[in-house]
């Protein structure tokens, strides 16, 4: 836990102080069932075994997570303890180590996190109120949250029981307010897909028209959440300094890419604007690809002046003042008094940043490449640099190929 937390939290104003992940109060259960210590033994090992690069306790994290894989398996065969909050956190720690040990590119990952899905909805919606199982089931969101949105499919996690039932009686922070937000991206990414598909000219025109009316419903929600946590948390939210991080793409012709990095109160801050920020760059990419999509279109050039004007998107000007912001908290991420948290938070923000980078600036998609090798090489997760290699479908370059054969 000291190499995986960060040092200090720096309560500001969230209200009570809470746990920044589940596995603050896992490590400390009296009776946590074989199943759970088997996989945080196998996550530990393998962690102490990447930052160290002591071959020898990486071997022994591997053996145990073959134990851990055994135990699991029975846990989810046996009746009384298939539905137990520790089985849950089990599954969660495996998709964890799969962030370490990476053992099968980027499908160990995918495959525990749907483990992670379908064991949430086999529990049903009414399960998650004490403290343990309720920061389970935000933790777990957000891992579906990607999920899905890599999957480009909509699952049970954007039903209103899902949304409602697990807080009843509590607040819903502002991060979890936002991840609401962020499973409803998937709804779209599959009309896009059908989109892309369509050869009727007056489907193509309802599909799009369909799509454009979600994208700006959820950059609406995202606009009004923002406002909200101007009004909520005092500010400042962020602000500047000079980067002293070192990047290959920075050279003395062209100087750094980027000269300042972001500084933010707390992780806990950090880890929720560059939620928004990625959210925010897939919705307003998704927006700026379809209007090109409808004016390729007969009949959607005979509307383009009916749609809402898309603004500072537009000329792209917005989309990469959201994917810089990304690309400026990453040193603040991978601070090593924010331990291997803060660099874990980093991988889906970051990636998000890469393939939106892809499309107007090769040089910055560099940097960003070079920082994801910089999260394998240097804290451990072997996921980053394996993910950043690959299309991952979800994200707004896979929108601009799939827009492309529209019209």
């Amino acid at each position: 836990m000291d190499l995986y937390l960060p040092t200090y939290d720096r309560q500001a104003a969230y209200g009570d102080r809470v746990s920044l992940t589940w596995l603050q109060i896992a490590v400390d259960l009296p009776n946590p069932g074989e199943a759970l210590q088997s996989a945080i033994s196998a996550l530990s090992i393998v962690a102490v075994g990447r930052a160290s690069g002591d071959p020898h306790v990486l071997a022994g994290g591997i053996s145990m997570y073959s134990k851990a894989l055994e135990d699991h398996s029975r846990a989810l065969q046996d009746r009384s303890l298939i539905l137990r909050d520790e089985t849950l956190a089990a599954t969660m720690a495996l998709s964890l180590y799969e962030l370490y040990e990476n053992t099968n590119s980027v499908e160990g990952w995918i495959a525990h996190g749907q483990g992670i899905s379908s064991l949430v909805q086999l529990r049903g919606s009414l399960m998650y109120q004490s403290a343990f199982a309720h920061q389970l089931y935000e933790d777990c969101r957000y891992i579906s949250m990607i999920l899905d949105i890599q999957r480009r499919k909509s699952s049970f996690w954007k039903d209103f029981a899902w949304l409602s039932d697990p807080w009843h009686g509590k607040t819903k922070s502002l991060l979890q307010k936002l991840i609401d937000s962020g499973l409803m991206i998937p709804i779209y990414l599959e009309l896009i897909d059908l989109l892309a598909s369509a050869r009727d000219p007056g489907e193509t025109h309802r599909l799009s028209m369909e799509v454009i009316n979600k994208c700006w419903a959820l950059d609406s929600n995202l606009r009004t959440w923002w406002e909200n946590l101007l009004d909520q948390v005092p500010g400042p939210h962020y602000w500047t300094q000079l980067s002293a991080m070192a990047n290959p793409t920075d050279n003395h012709e062209n100087g750094k890419v980027f000269p300042v990095s972001f500084q933010f109160p707390n992780l806990r801050i950090a880890h929720t604007l560059l939620t928004y920020w990625s959210l925010s760059i897939i919705v307003n990419s998704s927006l700026l690809l379809t209007y090109r999509a409808i004016s390729r279109n007969p009949l959607g050039r005979t509307i383009m002046d009916s749609l809402p004007p898309l603004g500072d998107m537009q000329n792209g000007q917005g989309l990469q003042l959201l994917t810089d912001n990304v690309a400026q908290s990453m040193e603040y991420c991978m601070r090593t008094d924010h331990g291997t948290l803060g660099s874990q938070w980093a991988v889906f923000p970051l990636r998000t940043a890469i393939e939106s980078y892809r499309n107007f600036s090769p040089r910055k998609a560099a940097w960003c490449e070079a920082v994801s090798a910089t999260l394998t090489k240097q804290k451990g997760l072997q996921y980053s640099e394996s993910v950043s290699s690959q299309e991952w479908v979800g994200l707004p370059g896979h929108a601009t190929s799939r827009c492309q054969s529209i019209g």
